[in-house]
């Protein structure tokens, strides 16, 4: 079973996301990610009314589920862990906005000790709900990733971030980490689906492909994800 090692407090919420699950998406065999199981709603706009209204940890649920969708970014570390498992088998692995977890479990499905993180603690919960129908163990927390302890991260072999450039703020503080994670020899992959706040230098492409993406979503069936390495500023 996953295990939760912190989790802001409040209700359990296993029986909404399940609800959630029931109304607005049924989980999956991938075939673009070795048919892991996943969830992906058509109808974010829907789901995102419908916990709109609600109050849990001590505030409005108002938040984008982003978690209702497995985003290209996290299809493609998926993709791309599951090709190269013998880089990640064994290895200690942190995802950074892990959403619903998707890269997380592919790199526990290659055997190795993963911790996902979300500043939505929606995420986490249905993050823990697809380890398990999955068949694997990881560790899960919500809250800001980037502001821990610098000491935190050093424990682990690999850091990933999926799709994190589409937002200034967010793009600058996971640059920022990932370079002085760098200079610890610390690797990183962070996927970008030609996002705005790409950087524009600092880094190295590790692999480009496309993949498939939901048309009521994007408009489009496939978009392009570059697979970046930050490197040390130093």
């Amino acid at each position: 079973m996953p295990r939760t090692i912190w989790k802001l407090p409040g209700a359990d919420l296993c029986d909404e996301v399940r609800r959630y699950l029931a109304d607005f998406a049924q989980p999956e065999p991938d075939p673009f990610c070795d048919n892991q199981l996943t969830c992906n709603t058509t109808n974010l706009d829907e789901l995102w009314k419908s916990i709109a209204g609600e109050f849990r940890f001590g505030r409005q649920m108002g938040a984008v589920p982003y978690w209702g969708i497995v985003w290209p970014g996290s299809r493609a570390l998926a993709r791309f862990i599951i090709d190269h498992a013998e880089y990640f088998q064994g290895r200690r692995v942190l995802d950074l906005a892990t959403g619903s977890g998707t890269a997380a479990i592919a790199a526990a499905r290659c055997g190795a000790q993963v911790t996902g993180v979300d500043v939505d603690p929606m995420a986490i919960e249905l993050a823990e709900h697809m380890a398990e129908l999955n068949g694997v163990q990881c560790d899960w927390f919500s809250g800001d990733a980037f502001s821990r302890g610098e000491g935190y991260y050093h424990k682990f072999d690999w850091v990933l971030a999926g799709d994190i450039f589409y937002d200034k703020d967010m793009a600058e503080r996971g640059c920022r980490l990932l370079q002085r994670l760098a200079h610890r020899r610390i690797q990183n992959l962070v996927a970008d689906p030609h996002r705005n706040y790409r950087p524009r230098k600092g880094f190295q492409v590790i692999a480009q492909m496309k993949v498939p993406v939901i048309p009521e979503i994007e408009g489009i069936t496939m978009r392009d994800v570059t697979l970046l390495s930050i490197k040390s500023a130093v």
